[in-house]
């Protein structure tokens, strides 16, 4: 990307997802940006939820259901705290190191 462009046509560019490096600024506004949210909830609604899935009392669907709420709310939590780059597909429903194994194909041995 050109560095050397007018403010707003750097920022047009900026907002249109052209974003290469990761300190891309403009002169007038910094870009706030976090690496990654708690998951579990206020009440660790996340942590209850698996574990009521675990032992039968709530369906596969009620779970995901109460995933999409939680990331839902999470992501509205970020942006009314005035984030401007909120972190997706960081959720896990229990361990984070253990999706990116089967994600990555990695086999433990």
């Amino acid at each position: 990307m050109r560095l050397d462009l007018p403010i707003g046509k750097a920022q047009k560019w900026f907002n249109r997802g052209h974003f290469s490096d990761p300190l891309l600024y403009c002169a007038d506004r910094f870009f706030s940006a976090i690496l990654g949210f708690p998951r579990m909830g206020v009440n660790r609604d996340l942590k209850k939820a698996t574990e009521n899935y675990w032992a039968g009392k709530i369906s596969l669907d009620d779970l995901l259901s109460e995933g999409k709420r939680l990331r839902l709310e999470h992501w509205q939590i970020q942006k009314r705290a005035g984030i401007d780059i909120i972190p997706s597909n960081d959720f896990s429903f229990y361990d984070e190191v253990l999706d990116h194994i089967q994600l990555f194909g990695v086999s433990v041995g």
